[in-house]
């Protein structure tokens, strides 16, 4: 008779807060609340304070891509070559295909410039055979291709305890045409290949139109190398090789329509 009570006790116990607690999500999901049904706290009381525990559900995506356009405009670094710094800007412009997968075209331009490591060795060659000897190497110029963009993760953040970030990690696979400058002044002076790279990327949304992004990619491509510092052999082809470059960005992504 006892175990019959104490199973009644529970069950009425968990019927009546079962009641309690769909009550409240009515109430937080009624018209004139600020609460939308898609983004409903649930309040639990804390067994040891007594106060109250916002949980806010990851499954409801407050921000969305599904069936919508991209621009994204970044600016990074390219590091291929150590004699060299290398960055890079441009455009990538798309459209998502659901939430998971979008396709997108991209076109990127160069700036390169020789670095200390480059003035270093023609110093240093400089010494045995004025006035030096630099590096047989290229110049990236431009790059224009395509990727699919994969999301792998959509999340959201606590930030200091106020502000609840959302975001989402997505994979990217590429190829594209990269164009480069072998530097030489006489012979072939530059050349065409193709490129191919994976890659991963994170964008942080601001607004539902708006989104800090962050891309990685390892560029895999074929270059030839050209003499350009011998002026019997200049311009001529010393060999080809693949070289593995990676690729670092940062931009703002625009969603449209919002």
């Amino acid at each position: 008779m006892d175990l019959l009570k104490i199973n009644f006790s529970f069950r009425s116990h968990f019927i009546f807060s079962l009641v309690v607690y769909l009550s409240e999500i009515a109430v937080l999901a009624a018209p004139g609340m600020g609460k939308s049904p898609t983004d409903i706290l649930a309040k639990t009381a804390a067994p040891s304070q007594g106060n109250l525990i916002d949980l806010r559900l990851v499954q409801t995506r407050q921000y969305n891509k599904a069936w919508k356009m991209n621009a994204n405009f970044m600016g990074g670094t390219f590091a291929g070559d150590p004699f060299q710094t290398a960055l890079s800007y441009g455009a990538t412009v798309g459209f998502y295909l659901g939430e998971n997968i979008g396709v997108h075209g991209l076109y990127w331009k160069f700036s390169n410039t020789f670095n200390s490591a480059y003035s270093t060795l023609i110093a240093s060659t400089a010494i045995s055979a004025p006035p030096g000897f630099g590096t047989n190497s290229n110049q990236m110029q431009s790059l224009m291709g395509g990727e699919i963009s994969y999301s792998l993760l959509y999340g959201k953040l606590s930030f200091s305890g106020n502000a609840i970030l959302h975001f989402d990690v997505f994979l990217l696979a590429g190829a594209g045409v990269l164009q480069a400058n072998t530097g030489a002044t006489q012979g072939e002076q530059s050349f065409t290949t193709i490129a191919y790279w994976p890659g991963i990327g994170e964008q942080m949304y601001l607004t539902h139109w708006l989104a800090l992004r962050a891309d990685y990619q390892m560029m895999i491509y074929g270059e030839d190398v050209v003499e350009r510092n011998s002026v019997v052999s200049m311009g001529t082809l010393v060999s080809k090789k693949t070289t593995f470059s990676s690729a670092f960005s940062v931009g703002f992504n625009f969603i449209f329509p919002p």
